[in-house]
């Protein structure tokens, strides 16, 4: 093998290799939160709201800006006078020009808030707003946690019908080869044989059905945890892992609801909580506030601005207070105050609405989740059952006692049994993320 070639087949192998990652369902939930858009929106919130704290503690501080003022009059200003100001006639007039041609100014500006009721409850609005926002985002990964779950459960469910199904297809295919031969042998007659041809055939359809359900449940779990669509997604656990001991467990069905332990229900209650402190602040806005400013310039006036004969720098400092006393605002004031309530009105109703949806969502969660129990145990014995039974009907069959009609129908119930107990299994361990979810776990 030539040196290049041996480097570019390295090389492949290491891109392959490098090109897949394999996820327990936990990693695949971590990698989630650190990755997804929605993860990285929120994030991007909670980043503004600190923002918007800065900048509204911010505004209260003291501000200090400059200004430099240039003039040069190409024709200075005059001013009518009386020429008996300067000697002349009583009654008659001349024009006196007032100022140099060039005037140049440089200031100091000094603006500082004393006192404004509302600063301090705009600071604290805006801390309440932090924390509005990073509540939502506990709801955001608890809705982001139970997507991935989902996901990562259908793909699952998928790999177990089709292992099922394979399991299947190789049996069949290895009874179809048998009764081949019995027909050569003149032992069976056509019509099992085509039969058990098209079992095999619909078993086939269903199977690649399956492997493209999967292939679509690894794309769609790939663009909620923002996994590079190009590379490979391996998915390491089992069903049976996860169940665990969930049939025998009784901890889960046990736990005390709280409501205050949903996501969405500290949502709510920060939004009653912003909606108070804009009451509060539009109710301080009819106070006075009182600012203090301070002004310091030099003032440079010439007719040769570079000639330092001619008078130099005239300073100038002033410093004082201003007080703003609301007297009447046309009532604007009155009606934000009146919305301001209504808010707050239809949060509590909305936070009243939450308290029972939340409940009913609970005790419909562990209704489902026990009868999703009840429901898998009763479906595994029916499936062990289906499976003694086509066992014996195979034998009877093999041994010449038994009709390949009663095989067909030993097929057909056992195929039934198995897709009903699969899907019991995801709907267990889907009803099983629904009860954590509405316990606010």
């Amino acid at each position: 093998m030539k040196p290049y070639t041996l480097i570019l087949f390295l090389l492949l192998c290491y891109i392959s290799t490098d090109a897949q990652r394999s996820f327990s369902l936990e990693e695949a939930v971590e990698y989630a939160l650190q990755n997804s858009n929605k993860m990285k929106t929120a994030a991007l919130e909670v980043a503004d709201a600190e923002a918007r704290i800065n900048e509204t503690r911010s505004t209260g501080m003291p501000t200090l800006g400059g200004t430099v003022n240039y003039q040069h009059y190409v024709d200075l200003p005059g001013q009518v006078v009386p020429a008996e100001f300067f000697g002349g006639p009583p009654g008659e007039f001349g024009t006196v020009a007032f100022g140099l041609k060039n005037n140049l100014t440089a200031s100091l500006n000094l603006n500082a808030l004393l006192f404004d009721a509302t600063f301090f409850t705009g600071l604290k609005a805006a801390r309440l707003y932090k924390n509005l926002i990073a509540t939502q985002n506990a709801q955001v990964t608890s809705d982001l946690k139970n997507e991935i779950t989902k996901s990562y459960l259908l793909i699952l469910i998928g790999r177990r019908q089709e292992e099922m199904l394979q399991k299947n297809i190789d049996n069949l295919a290895q009874i179809l080869g048998e009764t081949e031969q019995i027909y050569k042998e003149g032992f069976a007659e056509k019509l099992d044989v085509d039969r058990l041809e098209l079992s095999l055939k619909n078993l086939r359809t269903e199977n690649e059905n399956v492997k493209r359900s999967i292939g679509l449940g690894y794309y769609i779990m790939k663009l909620q945890m923002n996994f590079p669509l190009q590379e490979e997604l391996i998915v390491t656990d089992e069903i049976d892992a996860l169940l665990g001991s969930s049939l025998a467990d009784k901890t889960l069905e046990s736990e005390e609801f709280n409501v205050a332990n949903r996501p969405e229900y500290n949502v709510i209650k920060a939004g009653e909580d912003m909606n108070n402190i804009q009451l509060e602040v539009l109710k301080k806005r009819g106070l006075p506030s009182l600012y203090g400013f301070g002004t310091h310039q030099q003032s440079l006036q010439r007719d040769n601005i570079f000639d330092s004969d001619q008078p130099s720098w005239i300073p100038g400092t002033i410093v004082g207070a201003q007080l703003n006393v609301p007297i009447f605002d046309g009532q604007v004031g009155k009606y934000q105050k009146q919305r301001a309530e209504i808010e707050l009105q239809k949060t509590q109703v909305q936070l009243n609405s939450f308290e029972g949806a939340a409940t009913f969502d609970y005790i419909n969660a562990l209704t489902s989740y026990v009868n999703a129990k009840n429901t898998v145990s009763s479906r595994k014995e029916s499936l062990d059952l289906a499976e003694r039974i086509y066992d014996k009907t195979q034998i009877k069959y093999k041994e010449g006692v038994g009709a390949s009609l009663e095989v067909r129908q030993a097929q057909t119930e056992l195929y039934q049994a198995q897709a009903e107990y699969v899907n019991g299994l995801y709907d267990l361990l889907v009803a099983k993320v629904d009860l954590e979810k509405s316990l606010g776990k």
